[in-house]
C-alpha cells in the first residue's frame, strides 16, 4: 500500500523483508534496481516513486564512476559531478540501518511496546516487500559485507570494509556525495569504527583493524560529523589531527547539547562525537543513567536541528547514514529484552527522521537492515506461552 503525501520518500529493508515507505506524489517505477545494484536477491517487486530512484541512482552512479577509476594509490578519479538535476527531486538522502533486525524482532518490539496491541510502531504503516541478502562467501552475510554492498553496489566477502573480493578499494555512496559537495555524516550506537559505519567511509581488508579505520577517518577528514562510540580506537595523535582539521570533539550528551546550542542557528557542522570507549551502552542500561552517552534518537535530533540550517546542505544536499547498531549485539547474546528495547529506540529514531522528512522538502529516507540475528521466536501454539511483561520490566 502506497501513501501519497506531499513529502519525500522513505524505504526500509530488513534482513528478509524490504519495507518501502513511499510518501511522494510523483510518477512510480517498478523497482528492481537499488538492491540488485548491491547484489542482493530481490524476492518481491516494489513500487518506488521516481524521486527516490533518481536521487539514489545518481549517487550510486557517482560511486560506480569512482570505482571505475579507483587505483591502489587512492588518487582522486576524474569524474564529472556537475550532473544536471531536476530540482523537484530529493536532493538529500537519509539511510537508516537497523543492524540485525528481521521481521521477528519487529514482532518482539511491537509486543514489548504494547502487549495489548493498541499501539503501533512508527515503522508499522510503512512496510513493503522483501529482500534476501547474502555475501560473496556466505549465505548469511556479516555486517561488513552487507554494508559494503549497500555503500558501493558491489558484493564482497565477509569482513571486507569498502573493498572488493580482491581487496581493492571501492568508492562508496558517502564518498560520492562528499565529492559532489554534499554534507555527509553518520550516527551510530556501535563503535564508529565498527563494520557498518566503516564500510561507508573507510577501506580495509578486515573489519577487526579498527585502529587503522580510525586513522583513515582522521587522515581523510572528509566527514562533516560522526557520532557513536569507540573512543578507544582514536589515538591522541589521531584526535589532534581532527582538531587541527577544525573538528570539535564531544564526549557526552551534555557536550553534544552544548554544541547544538552554539551552532544550530548558523548550521555549522564539523564534529566528532565519541561517547564511550567501546559501543554506546544498551538502551536498557542508558535509561537507568548508567552512561552519559546520548541515545540514537537524541543524537539524530541534535544533528538534524543543526543540519537544517547548514548552508552547504541547503545548496548541495546531504547524505546521512544512521545505524541502530546494538539490536544485532543483543541478538548475538540471545538477550530478548535488550534486543526489543534497542529495536524500539531505533523506531523512536524513525519518528524523528519522519518528522524531519515531512517538514523539509527534497529529502528521501531509505532504511535497510543488513541481516537478522538471534533467530528469536515468540511462542508456538500455546505450547510455549508468550509473556512479554518480564522483558518489558528488564
Amino acid at each position: 500500500m502506497l501513501m501519497f503525501l506531499k513529502s519525500p520518500t522513505t524505504l526500509h529493508v530488513n534482513s528478509s523483508c524490504l519495507e518501502l515507505y513511499s510518501t511522494c506524489i510523483l510518477k512510480s517505477h517498478v523497482l528492481y534496481t537499488i538492491l540488485q545494484r548491491s547484489q542482493h536477491k530481490i524476492i518481491s517487486r516494489f513500487i518506488l516513486p521516481s524521486s527516490m530512484l533518481a536521487k539514489v541512482t545518481t549517487l550510486l552512479s557517482a560511486s560506480f564512476a569512482i570505482n571505475a577509476a579507483f587505483s591502489f594509490d587512492d588518487s582522486r578519479p576524474d569524474v564529472d559531478y556537475e550532473i544536471d538535476e531536476d530540482h523537484r527531486l530529493p536532493r538529500s538522502v537519509i539511510m537508516m540501518i537497523p543492524d540485525g533486525t528481521g521481521p521477528n524482532i519487529w514482532a518482539l518490539a511491537r509486543n514489548m511496546l504494547d502487549p495489548t496491541h493498541k499501539k503501533m510502531l512508527n515503522i508499522d504503516p510503512l512496510f513493503r516487500g522483501s529482500v534476501q541478502t547474502f555475501s560473496n562467501t556466505s549465505l548469511v552475510t556479516d555486517s561488513a559485507a552487507s554494508a559494503t554492498a549497500y555503500s558501493t553496489g558491489f558484493k564482497t566477502y565477509d569482513s571486507a570494509i569498502g573493498v572488493d573480493t580482491e581487496k581493492r578499494p571501492l568508492g562508496t555512496i558517502l564518498e560520492a556525495a562528499q565529492a559532489r559537495g554534499m554534507v555527509v555524516g553518520m550516527i551510530v550506537t556501535a563503535r564508529v569504527t565498527h563494520a557498518t559505519p566503516a564500510s561507508f567511509a573507510a577501506h580495509i581488508h578486515n573489519r577487526r583493524l579498527e585502529n587503522d579505520i580510525a586513522d583513515q577517518y582522521c587522515d581523510n577528514a572528509n566527514l562533516d560529523f560522526l557520532l557513536g562510540g569507540g573512543k578507544r580506537h582514536f589515538s591522541d595523535a589521531c584526535l589532534a589531527k581532527l582538531e587541527a582539521a577544525g573538528y570539535t570533539i564531544t564526549l557526552d550528551k551534555d557536550e553534544l547539547a552544548a554544541y547544538r546550542k552554539t551552532n544550530e542557528a548558523n548550521g555549522t557542522l564539523r564534529m566528532f562525537g565519541l561517547y564511550e570507549k567501546s559501543h554506546i551502552s544498551y538502551e536498557v542500561d542508558r535509561i537507568r543513567g548508567e552512561t552519559k552517552a546520548p541515545s540514537l534518537s537524541e543524537m539524530t535530533e541534535h544533528i538534524f536541528a543543526i543540519l537544517k540550517n547548514n548552508k552547504r546542505a541547503q545548496k548541495n544536499g546531504f547524505f546521512v547514514m544512521i545505524e541502530g547498531s546494538r539490536v544485532d549485539h543483543a541478538g548475538h547474546s540471545n538477550d530478548a529484552g535488550t534486543m526489543g528495547k534497542e529495536a524500539i529506540e531505533f523506531d523512536n529514531t524513525v519518528s524523528v527522521v519522519k518528522k524531519f522528512v515531512y517538514s523539509n522538502p527534497n529529502v528521501a529516507m531509505i532504511s535497510a537492515a543488513d541481516h537478522g540475528t538471534g533467530g528469536i521466536t515468540l511462542g508456538r501454539d500455546g505450547v510455549y506461552k508468550w509473556e512479554p511483561d518480564p522483558l518489558v520490566k528488564q
